[in-house]
């Protein structure tokens, strides 16, 4: 996929899942198992989830894997009960599909992560106040890969609301003098800039019926992103 390209999702059909524990993947309808695609099948985690957050799921997918982010595969996958799961490609072995569970290990290796600003710009452009441990994986070679964003875009938040953005945070914490945080204030905000500019361009192909909402509140939240980060970033109570 070219750098830019928002490439659709892949449209599949089940043909195994087998449920998965509530502590391997944190929802308690999630499987993992195997689709079929019209050229070929693919190893797939899957999940049920309201429309709302299968819509942000989608968005968040095509979108941050057009910006290049780390950011599995998105399937739509449907069962023989027609029932329609957000999927997402496995990713290849040997299966670093595992969780970091140790906060401050992660935390450290994040700090050294080359796409840390535009995830971290990435996350306040969403409103995701749930990057956590559990929805970053590694492979122990300092990669990471993102997942699970149907908790962002929150119905309950306006599109100009403060969350606590985990991954900023760890920006601030490596920002330690003054030049360092003009820096990091530069590149988060040149992230989210290119955000902007190519905001949600395959949203009416995957239209469903909050998805107009979701839409809106995203084109809201990115006029006023970099005022979002700043004030983020400079650690202030008000909006710059």
């Amino acid at each position: 996929m070219n750098r830019g390209e928002c490439k659709p999702p892949i449209f599949a059909s089940v043909v195994f899942m087998r449920p998965l524990g509530q502590h391997q993947k944190g929802h308690l309808r999630s499987w993992r198992g195997i689709v079929q695609a019209r050229d070929r099948q693919y190893q797939a985690f899957l999940k049920a989830v309201d429309d709302r957050a299968f819509f942000v799921e989608l968005v968040a997918a095509i979108m941050g894997r057009a910006l290049d982010l780390p950011i599995p595969e998105p399937i739509i996958a449907r069962t023989p009960d027609d029932e329609v799961l957000f999927g997402s490609v496995a990713l290849p072995h040997p299966d670093l599909r595992q969780p970091v569970f140790d906060i401050k290990l992660l935390s450290q290796q994040l700090i050294r992560w080359t796409p840390l600003h535009p995830a971290a710009a990435f996350d306040e452009w969403l409103a995701n106040h749930d990057r956590n441990k559990g929805n970053i994986l590694a492979n122990g070679m300092g990669e990471f890969w993102l997942l699970d964003h149907e908790l962002a875009c929150g119905a309950a938040l306006g599109p100009m609301d403060r969350v606590r953005n985990q991954l900023l945070d760890i920006v601030k914490a490596r920002a330690t003098d003054d030049l360092k945080k003009f820096q990091a204030v530069h590149k988060v905000e040149s992230a989210g800039l290119e955000m902007t500019d190519k905001l949600v361009e395959t949203a009416a192909a995957h239209a469903v019926e909050v998805a107009e909402d979701v839409v809106v509140f995203l084109e809201t939240r990115s006029t006023g992103l970099r005022r979002l980060l700043r004030a983020a970033l400079k650690d202030t109570g008000e909006l710059l």
